[in-house]
């Protein structure tokens, strides 16, 4: 009985899914141009690595991406031009000073 079954077995083929056909299709014709495909993205790396390196230097550390015809880009122009901001920007750090305070540790205890 049990040899019946499994000769009934190997003769019947389930067609594979639809999803299953579809990732075969896509595997047979990505396997077939994967040469092409490494070429092709090895050219690209080149093509790119090339281009990056002939790019010069920005002038100064103050890259502005958009032009100034936008109004975020005019605000930042106007604010270069007040005082409190080229004061901030020129006056170096910060420092504070506590009156009326005794040193309590000198170094010698």
């Amino acid at each position: 009985e049990d040899t019946e079954v499994d000769e009934r077995a190997g003769d019947i083929e389930e067609k594979p899914s639809l999803i299953r056909r579809i990732l075969l299709f896509i595997y047979k014709y990505l396997h077939m141009a994967r040469w092409a495909l490494l070429v092709v993205v090895l050219v690209a790396f080149g093509f790119t690595a090339y281009r990056a390196s002939k790019l010069a230097l920005p002038n100064s550390s103050d890259v502005r991406l958009l032009s100034s015809s936008y109004e975020e880009e005019q605000s930042y122009e106007w604010r270069l031009n007040l005082l409190y901001d080229t004061l901030i920007k020129a006056g170096g750090s910060r420092g504070f000073v506590v009156w009326g305070l005794k040193a309590a540790d000198t170094g010698n205890q």
